[in-house]
């Protein structure tokens, strides 16, 4: 499961919440990036977001770098 981080629209009290949920089909690495990036296309899709500004507070399944590449390969989609 990936998780999101958000701030509540009242208090802006930081919360979390579920952001995508799947199970391994290729490796716990391949699926935590397919559900990173189904779910970066699905903001494009419904709230018209930039994707930009996805950020790593601690690495795990996905570090830093694999973030960034899911980053530029939804950039480049949205731009093609």
């Amino acid at each position: 499961m990936l998780w999101v981080m958000a701030h509540d629209f009242d208090t802006r009290e930081t919360m979390y919440a579920p952001y995508a949920y799947g199970e391994s089909f290729r490796g716990y690495e391949f699926a935590a990036k397919e559900l990173l990036l189904a779910g970066r296309k699905s903001e494009k899709k419904f709230w018209d977001t930039d994707l930009k500004g996805a950020f790593v507070i601690e690495e795990g399944l996905l570090t830093k770098s694999d973030i960034k590449r899911i980053e530029q390969k939804m950039l480049n989609s949205v731009l093609a």
